[in-house]
């Protein structure tokens, strides 16, 4: 549907908004206010007629060269979503006798690098939802393998989240005590820092006894 043409202010007619300096009639500086490049010709002529401006002074406007004609617009018979406010921001101040009232966002802590992810230990509100899909199996057939593969992916996941990711993937598609034995050693580089030698030792220490002497002699072979 023809919806008419969109106006814009000149350099010129914005200039008269600022300086005067051409002393155009308050209903020519009304219809100036009108345009602001958004507004088509026929909304900004109605609005002005309700101010009681009349069309002419819009054609004189157009004639001075303080507003120019753009190419005409087009739009649909449907109505278009309005445009979302402004989002404000508002410093609340922290400090003061009733900044109790004012909540303040939950804050997330950072696991201490000295704490045990071992889940003899124990680890509370850890989503199960990127655990191995046989690990409910493998925990009837083989605890002390299941135990020792989750141990250290959740070692990883904690320590060395984006690094490590290929190795947790490789600690996934571990089926057997072999395999795992075999990922040793990449885990250890993973976790490996200067602050956290006698955790990592303590760990690694815990899934060797846990997969037995198999897993000592598959990381003398690596």
């Amino acid at each position: 549907m023809f919806a008419g043409t969109t106006p814009v202010k000149t350099a010129e007619g914005q200039a008269e908004l600022n300086t005067r300096a051409r002393r155009v009639s308050q209903r020519h500086r009304t219809v100036l206010f009108l345009v602001d490049g958004r507004r088509g010709e026929s909304e900004i002529i109605a609005l002005a007629a309700q101010a009681g401006v009349p069309k002419n002074c819009f054609d004189e406007l157009v004639e001075l060269g303080l507003i120019v004609r753009s190419h005409p617009t087009f739009s649909l018979l449907i109505d278009e979503p309005a445009a979302e406010p402004d989002v404000l921001h508002i410093d609340l101040p922290i400090g003061g006798p009733d900044s109790s009232l004012i909540p303040l966002p939950a804050s997330r802590t950072l696991q201490p690098d000295s704490v045990s992810l071992d889940p003899i230990a124990g680890q509370a509100g850890a989503s199960d939802s990127w655990m191995p899909s046989d690990h409910a199996a493998l925990q009837r057939s083989d605890p002390a393998f299941a135990e020792a593969r989750l141990i250290l992916m959740r070692e990883v996941r904690a320590q060395a989240p984006v690094t490590g990711s290929l190795t947790l993937l490789k600690l996934r598609r571990a089926h057997n005590r072999a395999e795992l034995a075999g990922l040793l050693g990449e885990v250890e580089v993973r976790l490996r820092k200067p602050h956290r030698s006698v955790t990592v030792d303590h760990t690694l220490g815990r899934v060797r006894q846990l997969l037995g002497e198999h897993a000592g002699s598959g990381l003398a072979q690596a």
